[in-house]
């Protein structure tokens, strides 16, 4: 059975049929995987999982109750409707499979140090991260998205984490608006109206009070340690 192990959550991926032929088997293999790594969290990739019976549920609920941090992703839709009608759903933290787009055909709109993004229709697009980025990291930044919006930040909505091709994307809305500086190079004649509006987004922005540290982090903090950083 192929793992991986990434900022301390093991990703395990089980395949094929889970039941009552086999769960022995697969309860002792996954118990000489636990025993080796260390973790703090246990992600069971399911994508390569066409059925699980009860005796392969009770081997995840075994897990659960002995290292507690453990969710089962990429859950096909049989799969799925298991989990659901058996109340595992309940038990353990379950996400369906991915959606997979192509980019191949998109258009490139944006490129940073760390990711691309494309424009998948008129109404939204994905940020798709570079390979050296961790599906934890994604993780972080969708939280930090919702989190923002729900604060009253304006900023896209996040809809859900998609793979695209070997990588993962983050799929947000279209926000259908111009920069400031196409607005300045349209018509110069509002210069005064476009640094007063600018202001006032600062200064709202900065008005917003964050307390959830352990979501947002402290961006003054990090700045300070990269030109600690860059000044050896």
């Amino acid at each position: 059975m192929r793992y991986l192990s990434d900022n301390n959550v093991l990703r395990i991926f089980p395949e094929g049929n889970i039941d009552s032929n086999n769960c022995i088997a697969f309860g002792n293999e996954l118990d000489g995987i636990l025993s080796k790594n260390a973790f703090d969290s246990i992600v069971f990739d399911m994508s390569g999982v066409k059925y699980i019976s009860s005796s392969g549920l009770r081997v995840l609920l075994r897990v659960k109750k002995q290292y507690g941090d453990v969710s089962a992703e990429e859950l096909s839709d049989s799969v799925y409707e298991i989990f659901r009608v058996s109340g595992f759903d309940n038990i353990l933290s379950v996400q369906r499979k991915r959606r997979s787009i192509e980019v191949d055909d998109k258009m490139l709109i944006a490129q940073g140090a760390n990711s691309r993004v494309y424009l998948i229709d008129d109404e939204t697009v994905v940020k798709v991260f570079n390979d050296d980025i961790s599906e934890v990291q994604i993780k972080k930044a969708d939280e930090i998205s919702k989190k923002a919006l729900f604060m009253g930040i304006p900023t896209a909505i996040s809809y859900d984490i998609a793979k695209v091709g070997d990588s993962l994307g983050l799929v947000y809305e279209m926000v259908d608006a111009s920069s400031v500086a196409e607005e300045i190079n349209k018509d110069q004649s509002h210069l005064d109206y476009l640094a007063a509006l600018t202001a006032e987004f600062v200064r709202d922005i900065h008005s917003i009070k964050v307390t959830e540290r352990e979501v947002f982090p402290d961006i003054r903090q990090e700045m300070l340690e990269l030109a600690k950083g860059l000044g050896k």
